[in-house]
């Protein structure tokens, strides 16, 4: 259950970037967002509820604080080669 809810979301979220990539004017646009999220978000509380059921905690991200957000680098979007790059 959680691998086909988990594939169906990934494929909305494909989806949801392909259409924000091909309409940029979307980006602007509340109403848009949020008809996007009413379609989304079903399927997360799903993922969600499943992952409960079976024990999974979520991870809390760790804080950080305006200091390390203000100096951290800031990478252009088509640069996937550099994530790949391990840290020294």
């Amino acid at each position: 259950m959680i691998s086909h809810d988990a594939v169906w979301l990934n494929k909305m979220l494909e989806a949801r970037d392909n259409l924000l990539r091909d309409k940029p004017q979307y980006l602007h646009n509340i109403a848009a967002f949020s008809k996007l999220d009413s379609y989304i978000r079903p399927v997360i509380n799903s993922v969600a509820a499943a992952l409960d059921r079976f024990g999974y905690e979520r991870a809390n991200p760790t804080p950080k604080t305006l200091d390390d957000l203000f100096n951290e680098e800031i990478e252009p979007a088509g640069d996937t080669e550099s994530k790949n790059e391990p840290e020294e």
